[in-house]
């Protein structure tokens, strides 16, 4: 299980970029025990760091995602957050 850590962001560029870190090497580390999973938040905020996370070499077949939030619509409307996260992924 991951620690809880803390840290400071002067921006927005690095705290996509401590983020992308700090969770490749958690998804690294539980993808070594075996499959895992990850739940992503929705909205427009995150969406940066999950098309860079997209990118990841990762066995993203050992890789389960899953939205920790959805809004009722349809996913092919543009108000979805499965949609958005498609799209990055």
């Amino acid at each position: 299980m991951a620690q809880i850590s803390e840290h400071l962001a002067t921006d927005a560029a690095s705290l996509q970029t401590t983020l992308y870190q700090w969770s490749l090497g958690v998804l690294q580390q539980a993808l070594g025990r075996g499959p895992a999973s990850m739940l992503l938040s929705g909205g427009r905020t995150p969406l940066p760091f999950y098309r860079e996370l997209a990118q990841a070499p990762l066995p993203w077949q050992r890789l389960q995602l899953a939205l920790a939030d959805e809004r009722w619509v349809e996913v092919s409307d543009d108000a979805s957050n499965e949609k958005a996260i498609r799209a990055a992924f």
